[in-house]
């Protein structure tokens, strides 16, 4: 039995991790208020992105179609296509996914945008500007959210150390893109590695022991 302090209720089942948001519960003694019912909420959503998905679908058969009857030169559905898929995996994981917190879903988000950006940047001549500079600053725009929300509500911090980590790791990815000769303004994504190592290093610092549990509890490192 234990209190979750992300989501202000007390769990009464012998368990260590929230069934809402799967923080490490903090124990106390005996509890009066159990966690909702959510799984008919949840239902109702997957419906709904079901019926987005079957409708993203028929409307990029039909681009695809106009575009191949119409100028098949240049494959310019691609773009809208890559839109709607980006706009369905951050659904889906918004509503299948665990909900630790939304650092998870800003990094899904933001690798989603990255390929989108990256398929239309290839598409459009190859030009770097998506590796040189849309990457690298939407890192440091996801970075900065996660601390705004850590600010915002402290006693959840450390269900946001994962996402954290995973934004060293995809800033970190610049590097062998440089030595491929992908990336070749290389200004902004070590401000994006910089600002990446600083703020998971200080969470990690801050946070002490309960970082360290919240890692093994995720990596079992």
């Amino acid at each position: 039995m234990g209190k979750c302090n992300n989501c202000k209720i007390t769990v009464t089942d012998e368990t260590s991790i929230c069934p809402l948001c799967r923080c490490v519960l903090e124990k106390e003694g005996e509890g009066v208020m159990k966690y909702p019912n959510i799984v008919k909420r949840r239902r109702k959503l997957q419906f709904a992105s079901r019926i987005y998905l079957m409708l993203a679908l028929v409307v990029e058969a039909l681009l695809i179609y106009l575009n191949l009857s119409l100028y098949p030169q240049f494959l310019w559905s691609v773009i809208p296509g890559c839109l709607m898929a980006c706009v369905y995996l951050t659904l889906y994981y918004f509503v299948n996914g665990t909900r630790s917190s939304y650092g998870a879903d800003i990094v899904l988000a933001m690798i989603a945008l990255i390929t989108m950006l990256d398929i239309m940047d290839k598409m459009l001549g190859d030009y770097g500007w998506s590796l040189n500079y849309v990457q690298p600053a939407l890192i440091i725009s996801a970075n900065l959210i996660i601390f705004i929300l850590i600010l915002c509500h402290p006693h959840g911090w450390q269900s946001y150390v994962t996402s954290q980590l995973l934004l060293v790791i995809i800033s970190l990815a610049a590097i062998p893109l440089f030595w491929a000769k992908q990336v070749t303004q290389p200004l902004v994504s070590i401000l994006a590695i910089g600002i990446s190592l600083f703020l998971f290093a200080s969470t990690f610092i801050l946070g002490g022991s309960r970082t360290k549990e919240e890692l093994y509890r995720r990596f079992h490192i």
